[in-house]
């Protein structure tokens, strides 16, 4: 039985090409570095007024996208299940973005957005 090692520098023998995953740890860090985690809240002023369905509920808008993020940005840095990981930080800055108008800045949409493409990616 092998032992479960994490290894955030090994970029070989992953789902995703290893620069395409150098990116992605780079973006992951970027946005923990904007701290996106502080930044995500209940739904205010949304680009898309059917997302006020959520403040009905006070939290869970918010709890849901905060360990979302973090469990994703934690395998992608770890190397656990990356392509699952980084289309799930992309989708949850992506609606964090969508729910929150002030949350808009160009660097982080485009992170996002490369994120979701990244783990849409494959090996080759």
């Amino acid at each position: 039985m092998t032992a479960f090692i994490l290894q955030p520098f090994q970029f070989e023998s992953t789902k995703i090409h290893p620069i395409v995953l150098f990116i992605c740890k780079l973006f992951i860090l970027l946005l923990i570095e904007n701290h996106i985690f502080f930044k995500i809240t209940d739904p205010f002023i949304p680009f898309n007024p059917a997302m006020d369905i959520f403040n009905r509920y006070p939290n869970i808008f918010n709890y849901t996208l905060k360990t979302l993020f973090v469990n994703s940005a934690f395998a992608v840095l770890f190397n656990i299940k990356v392509r699952t990981a980084s289309i799930v930080a992309g989708v949850t800055v992506l609606l964090s973005i969508l729910a929150s108008k002030p949350l808009f800045f160009n660097h982080v949409f485009i992170c996002a957005c490369a994120l979701f493409l990244a783990g849409l990616t494959n090996d080759k």
